[in-house]
């Protein structure tokens, strides 16, 4: 059985209201969170952690190695982005 891509079966990532998909920017970084679901990027040239509003249960997707998930927050490697599970 084939797994479905996160969207599908995660109705905060496929649900086309805008008004609940909340943002924050920093430092290099862009989160988006709608309901306990984040998109994480880092737009760095180098690694760096990021803190999160919440524990993340699953890291969903990345787009790259070296994704690490800490308490309060999660590290990406540069120029890459994860959806994570709250």
């Amino acid at each position: 059985m084939r797994e479905q891509p996160p969207g599908k079966s995660r109705p905060d990532l496929s649900d086309p209201r805008l008004d609940r998909v909340e943002v924050r920017h920093g430092d290099r970084f862009l989160l988006m969170r709608r309901g306990e679901h984040l998109v994480v990027a880092n737009l760095a040239g180098k690694a760096q952690r990021i803190n999160l509003p919440g524990m993340v249960r699953t890291v969903l997707l990345a787009t790259g190695t070296g994704v690490t998930v800490m308490r309060d927050g999660i590290e990406l490697s540069a120029e890459t982005a994860a959806i994570v599970a709250l």
